[in-house]
């Protein structure tokens, strides 16, 4: 996004990261997740066009969403959470080797909104026993607030926090926050 800043050492990085032993850091939910409305539903069971405005009796739909519905790929729960995760080698290799074998189910997401938000969770929630995850993401993310925008407020939090990187910062609002974690973080 641009705005998404380190808020721990390279080395605490590497640390952290070692110690998961393998594990990879994905937030995943089933379906329904709580957090979202109509449990996410909404996001999968509806056509969302993303390359143009969907036109309908002249009025551009929300999200350019279709109100047909569409059946979920079956053998497969969903799940979502955040797009900020990091994945270990076996889950990586785990998801390619699913994507070469399921060209339907990518591009059944293909037209899903936000993607990124549900498309890697689902392969990862379904593995089983296959990939070791940690039910979490690498991001610190403040979506209770008006613009979400880290300031100088925010400093005590973003020290204390295990999250290895933070959203989200715009430097025309605060910029001396970022400078402060250069100086006293990293």
């Amino acid at each position: 996004s641009g705005q998404d800043y380190p808020i721990k050492s390279r080395e605490q990085i590497d640390r952290y990261l070692a110690g998961l032993d393998g594990a990879s850091l994905i937030h995943n939910d089933p379906f329904p997740v709580e957090f979202w409305h109509d449990g996410g539903w909404g996001r999968i069971q509806q056509f969302h066009m993303h390359d143009r405005p969907r036109w309908v009796r002249g009025v551009v739909r929300a999200a350019n969403a279709s109100p047909l519905r569409r059946r979920y790929p079956r053998g497969l729960h969903p799940h979502g959470g955040a797009q900020f995760w990091a994945m270990s080698h076996t889950a990586v290799k785990y998801v390619l080797d699913f994507v070469d074998r399921n060209p339907k189910f990518v591009r059944y997401y293909r037209r899903t909104l936000i993607p990124d938000e549900g498309f890697f969770q689902t392969i990862l929630g379904n593995a089983g026993d296959a990939v070791r995850r940690e039910n979490d993401c690498i991001n610190h993310l403040e979506w209770d607030r008006p613009g979400m925008v880290l300031t100088g407020d925010d400093f005590a939090t973003l020290a204390q926090t295990h999250y290895l990187f933070a959203r989200k910062f715009d430097s025309r609002v605060d910029s001396a926050v970022l400078d402060r974690i250069d100086r006293e973080l990293l």
